[in-house]
C-alpha cells in the first residue's frame, strides 16, 4: 500500500501524519488526539467520524470502540480479561475493543474466521 498522509488540523497549524505511523485516536468530544508511534499526540480539530471521513476510510483505521480508532498494522495482541476485550499496541498502549468491534479486529488482524 502506498505512503498515505493525513492532514492534523490544530487551530492554524496543519501538520502531515503518514497513516501508518498513527498508533490510535481518541475521541474527546468534538475533537480528535492522534497518537502516533514515535510517541507525539496532536490534538486534531475534527471529530473522530469526521477524521474516519477525511482518510478516504483508510482500510488501517478501525474503530475498537465508539470512541477509540486503531491502525490494525499496529495491533500486536488482543487480550480478554475479566474486565473486557483489548487491543495491545505497539509501545504497550492498551485500548479497549467492544464486543460490537471485535469480530472485525479478529479477522483483520488474524485473516481467518473463528474455527468451529
Amino acid at each position: 500500500m502506498e505512503q498515505k498522509y493525513f492532514k492534523i488540523i490544530d487551530g492554524k497549524k496543519q501538520y502531515p501524519v503518514s497513516i501508518d505511523t498513527i498508533l490510535c485516536c481518541e475521541a474527546r468530544k468534538v475533537r480528535t488526539i492522534v497518537y502516533t508511534v514515535d510517541g507525539k499526540a496532536y490534538l486534531h480539530d475534527r471529530n473522530i467520524g469526521t477524521m474516519l471521513k477525511d482518510s478516504g476510510y483508510d482500510p488501517r483505521l478501525i474503530r475498537a470502540h465508539k470512541s477509540i480508532v486503531v491502525n490494525i498494522r499496529q495491533v500486536e495482541y488482543i487480550e480478554t480479561t475479566k474486565h473486557g476485550i483489548f487491543a495491545i499496541l505497539k509501545l504497550s498502549r492498551r485500548v479497549p475493543v467492544s464486543r460490537r468491534n471485535y469480530d472485525e479486529i479478529e479477522k483483520l488482524l488474524f485473516g481467518i474466521c473463528r474455527s468451529l
